[in-house]
């Protein structure tokens, strides 16, 4: 599962993962785009024992661009997605394709490798569960109601108190609409494994017990997580039985 934050080091699991073939990758349209590695340079003399700190400060230059094994670069395009589900963040502008200074995407020549033999159900699956995704009213009603709000994001702010007021009470309303839109109506069956049972049921600091068990109330009403949920059992399936077949 990825989304527009998926940067650097996750992205480029979640591109290993689909190169070779190794999974489903589902979330939106495209993780952020990270492809570049960068290193500081510090300037002048040490002024601690591990040199974090210089004399002059330091600057932070690029070195290095990660490509993936097909010769794609994830740099500004990112990884997308096997399954695409929309987010309340597809509109927002917040991935590296969305800085004009970033470096621009290219490529290199495709590496040779081997991808997982056992990857036929992969397709079939992504494609089914997309077509599901595209024709489920909820989802087409989110993100007709996202792409409005993302319009009214650069619009002119009224300098009348009142008028202002009701456009953000408009604005929050449809944002709590859209929310609940993403909400399951009955909820997962979702509880803490035996190993972080006495964290979430027995913990001593009340807080954070109450903290994380709100956090499993959140997971069990999440429509991604419930499709995820479904994808990975339908994708063990269809290779458990492709494995007693062969």
């Amino acid at each position: 599962m990825v989304n527009e934050f998926s940067a650097s080091a996750s992205e480029i699991f979640a591109g290993a993962i689909q190169d070779y073939k190794r999974g489903i990758i589902m979330g939106s349209t495209s993780t952020y785009g990270k492809g570049t590695v960068q290193r500081n340079v510090p300037f002048g003399k040490p002024l601690d024992d591990l040199g974090i700190q210089t004399e002059y400060g330091a600057v932070k230059l690029t070195f290095q661009k990660f490509y993936r094994v097909t010769g794609s670069s994830t740099q500004r395009k990112g990884v997308v997605p096997d399954v695409i589900l929309p987010d309340e963040y597809e509109f927002l502008k917040y991935r590296e394709k969305d800085n004009e200074s970033s470096l621009p995407w290219d490529e290199m020549d495709r590496a040779k490798f081997q991808v997982w033999p056992n990857n036929s159900a992969i397709a079939a699956i992504a494609a089914k569960a997309n077509d599901k995704i595209a024709k489920d009213t909820s989802m087409i009603a989110f993100k007709k109601t996202l792409a409005w709000v993302s319009t009214q994001m650069d619009r002119p702010v009224h300098l009348k108190l009142d008028k202002y007021i009701a456009f953000r009470k408009q604005l929050q309303s449809t944002m709590i609409q859209n929310d609940n839109r993403l909400k399951l109506k009955d909820s997962m069956q979702v509880t803490a494994l035996k190993a972080d049972y006495n964290k979430f049921y027995n913990n001593p600091d009340k807080t954070k017990q109450d903290r994380y068990q709100a956090w499993l109330k959140v997971i069990a009403k999440d429509p991604q997580i419930n499709e995820a949920s479904k994808l990975l059992g339908e994708f063990f399936a269809q290779n458990w039985v492709a494995k007693k077949t062969n």
